[in-house]
């Protein structure tokens, strides 16, 4: 009995020693997997990664954004449209202000698997890329935007599939004023992703594609203007600041060529530096200049300042520099009164530059960059420069140009008259206002003929053959734009502007041309009677529905419209696609 009952005792004691070896070992192995499935877990299936396709996105603008996959090997995952298992998706959560497209997706691969039967999956694997458009509003707000990117997907292998899975990212980017330049940034992955797809590459606006000569490439543009403050420095209003030039340079030489180049090169970036300012300032304020730059008084200050100074060309009075300018011609005060000249003369011959840059006032207005406003303007201001340059270097040899006469009585006449000419073109609105359209465009031929009269046979300041034929050569010149413009072909067939005929237009799957214009613009009527008349220009027209928003009034309507479609001066031309989108 004894012995009986230690044996059961100890077989009791051995079973309790291997249900806690059994229970550790179960542990054990629950820890280990447990660990890793956790491994596996950290470790995705498939990541992501998204890309811009330019460096900043623009208000009003559309922008590509490329999402990339990657699938570990072994793995694959299903397709967008599959009638098996969970279809990928990608997402992009609200981002405030910029709407996106359904995303486009590469063409899945067609694969067999044992539980499908004899069909086929669409599946993806290894990597490939997802395509969203995205469109930023413009009421949406200018500064830094994060936008973040969710894909979901279901991994499966070759047996069997696990949870579905969701991979995020973000796109940090920065959200610029409309028009402003942007460059287009990994070209290579949205080139392979759209020959994957058979799409086109959007294009940045502002960057590859120009919609005016200053939207060209920076470089171009600085030469562009360059050459326009070459043509301004011959303008009559520049000349008070010859004598002064002349005077103070001639004070300065010293005999020395290596101080004078010195000096004049100082006095001519001072100029440079006014006029950049000015510049920087226009970029700063955008469309609010652009704006005040269009306003109805604006052509008929132009054209008083012009006015004003063809009276004094025709000797009613004399235009002087101011005296506190004209004292600082005196004397040797180096390099400081060389750049101190420079400043000075931005503000004297402004009334020069004004008529003849607002196209570049108008872009820089219109990008709101203050860099490129400073180059282009310190491009324009280095034109306006160089024969002052030139001027300064030479100036203790100019007393050998010929000495005042009534030939320069002449020349200043004719120099009036050409001012007289330019101050009509910015009034030819008005004259459109008055008197009808037919008579403001014959309004300076008929001026030009009048002027060839008076140069050749009436004045007799001058009696001498040349004049005569110099004034014969000005009546032939109106003669012929007279009959050019009574001869010109008829303009495109605009319809007034209206929503309701843009929606039109929509429904038809029609494009859209919208010419915004006002009855004040010089330059839009240019357009009009020039540019639309073409005949190539009507050709490719007829493709287009043509609508003419008339600005003129300031009504709560114009204001809308110039709110929607971005308007930051006149003329503005704007293209609509077939789908209803602004190019």
């Amino acid at each position: 009995m004894p012995a009986r009952k230690y044996s059961r005792s100890l077989t009791m004691k051995q079973s309790g020693k291997l249900s806690r070896l059994l229970f550790i070992c179960i542990m054990a192995i629950a820890i280990a997997a447990s660990a890793s499935c956790s491994t596996s877990a950290a470790e995705k299936p498939a990541s992501i990664k998204a890309f811009l396709s330019q460096d900043a996105i623009t208000i009003g603008d559309e922008f590509e954004i490329a999402v990339v996959v990657s699938i570990k090997q072994g793995y694959h995952i299903g397709a967008s449209e599959t009638g098996f298992g969970f279809p990928t998706s990608v997402r992009v959560e609200n981002v405030s202000g910029i709407t996106f497209d359904s995303p486009s997706f590469p063409t899945p691969e067609q694969k067999q698997f044992s539980f499908a039967g004899t069909g086929k999956i669409p599946v993806y694997k290894g990597i490939f890329t997802i395509l969203i458009r995205g469109h930023v509003s413009k009421n949406a707000i200018v500064g830094k935007v994060a936008i973040p990117i969710i894909l979901e997907y279901q991994a499966c292998t070759e047996d069997s599939c696990l949870q579905p899975e969701t991979a995020s990212t973000k796109i940090i980017t920065n959200i610029l004023p409309a028009g402003s330049r942007v460059a287009p940034i990994n070209k290579q992955i949205f080139e392979n992703a759209h020959k994957a797809l058979g799409k086109k590459t959007i294009t940045p606006v502002d960057s590859d594609t120009p919609n005016s000569a200053f939207e060209k490439g920076l470089i171009i543009s600085m030469i562009l203007a360059y050459f326009m403050g070459l043509g301004v420095s011959f303008t009559p209003c520049v000349y008070p600041m010859i004598p002064v030039t002349i005077g103070y340079f001639g004070m300065q030489s010293e005999n020395s060529t290596k101080r004078q180049i010195l000096l004049a090169a100082v006095y001519v970036i001072g100029i440079a530096l006014s006029y950049s300012i000015a510049g920087t300032i226009v970029a700063l304020t955008g469309g609010v200049m652009g704006a005040a730059l269009q306003h109805p008084i604006v052509p008929i200050i132009i054209a008083a300042v012009l006015i004003a100074l063809a009276l004094s060309m025709f000797g009613l009075y004399e235009l002087r520099a101011p005296s506190f300018i004209a004292s600082r011609s005196q004397g040797k005060t180096g390099i400081a009164g060389a750049a101190f000249m420079g400043l000075l003369f931005g503000p004297v011959s402004a009334p020069c530059v004004g008529p003849v840059t607002l196209g570049i006032l108008l872009h820089v207005a219109k990008l709101g960059d203050p860099v490129v406003g400073f180059l282009l303007f310190f491009a324009l201001a280095l034109g306006v420069g160089t024969p002052f340059f030139f001027l300064a270097i030479f100036s203790s040899s100019l007393n050998r140009i010929p000495k005042a006469g009534m030939w320069m009585v002449t020349v200043r006449k004719a120099l009036g008259f050409a001012l007289l000419g330019v101050a009509i073109y910015y009034l030819q609105p008005l004259i459109t206002g008055f008197a009808g359209q037919k008579i403001s465009n014959l309004s300076i031929p008929i001026f030009a003929i009048a002027a060839g009269i008076y140069i050749g046979w009436i004045d007799r300041t001058t009696k001498h053959t040349a004049v005569k034929f110099i004034g014969a050569i000005i009546i032939l010149a109106g003669i012929f734009y007279s009959a050019a413009v009574i001869n010109a072909p008829q303009p495109l067939p605009f319809q007034p502007y209206s929503d309701s005929a843009l929606e039109e237009a929509k429904a038809n799957g029609q494009p859209v041309m919208i010419d915004f214009t006002a009855d004040f613009c010089a330059y839009c009527k240019e357009l009009e009677h020039k540019t639309f008349p073409a005949p190539t220009v009507k050709a490719e027209a007829k493709r287009f529905v043509c609508l003419r928003a008339d600005q003129t009034a300031r009504t709560p309507e114009a204001k809308a419209r110039e709110k929607r479609f971005d308007i930051v001066g006149l003329p503005t031309i704007v293209f609509i696609d077939s789908s209803g989108r602004e190019v």
